[in-house]
């Protein structure tokens, strides 16, 4: 558990939940890869940016860590 008010970061939710599915939730590895791929093209295009990324208002306005662990 991270350290951010006994919270769980969204990788370790991830793990949590798929650890505790029992096998009904898998992650798949090469989904993960290919959606990493998507991402890192997208942005060294140019694409994609923290511009377009902070536009959605969803998502956590401030460039420290509690952005990085929300």
């Amino acid at each position: 558990m991270s350290a951010l008010n006994g919270r769980l970061s969204p990788r370790e939710s991830a793990k949590y939940v798929v650890t505790n599915s029992s096998g009904q939730i898998k992650v798949s590895e090469e989904g993960v890869q290919k959606a990493a791929r998507l991402m890192l093209d997208a942005i060294r295009s140019g694409a994609y940016s923290e511009r377009s990324y902070s536009a959605i208002d969803v998502h956590p306005q401030n460039a420290d860590r509690s952005a990085v662990d929300w």
